[in-house]
């Protein structure tokens, strides 16, 4: 049976330790394949550049058996955890699935919608995100014109710039 990790988030922008969190995971869990689920333009949060241009990135930056699922960024509504877990769970039933998510949200995971459902029908890989770049500081960095050549990839950082994005 083939074994699939789903990490969702705003990946605004994916930074290099997205990538390389992700590359340790699919090793140290022996996954088939880890499907990248950018939230959706429906997503209230502040600072958050539009969905394709996250593709777009995702799509520089990945690396082997990784890929994007866009759940959220297709759906009409803005869609909770518990409504993406369920499509996927449908969608992928023939695998064996994992959620992946930073320790931060899964410690606040039973104040999400239908936290007990969540937490009683799924499976989950909890990274440890310890003191990694997030995606805010590097918007920040950006915005200063700042040096984030050692928080995103060379051509994620290109794109960035050629698009005007954070400025």
């Amino acid at each position: 049976m083939k074994r699939f990790g789903f990490f969702g988030g705003c990946f605004n922008p994916p930074t290099i330790a997205h990538i390389e969190l992700i590359e340790k995971t699919i090793k140290d869990k022996n996954l088939d394949m880890v499907y990248f689920v950018p939230m959706g333009d429906l997503y209230k949060k502040e600072n958050l550049i539009p969905a394709f241009h996250r593709v777009n990135m995702l799509k520089i930056a990945m690396k082997e058996k990784m890929d994007i699922l866009n759940i959220s960024i297709d759906s009409q509504k803005d869609l909770k955890a518990i409504d993406t877990f369920r499509i996927i769970e449908k969608e992928f039933n023939q695998s064996d699935n994992y959620f992946i998510m930073g320790s931060d949200n899964f410690e606040n995971i039973k104040f999400w919608k239908d936290s007990e459902e969540l937490l009683k029908n799924y499976k989950y890989i909890v990274l440890n995100r310890e003191d990694d770049i997030s995606s805010s500081r590097v918007r920040e960095k950006i915005k200063n014109n700042e040096d984030v050549s050692q928080f995103i990839y060379k051509d994620v950082e290109q794109y960035i710039f050629e698009n005007k994005l954070y400025q």
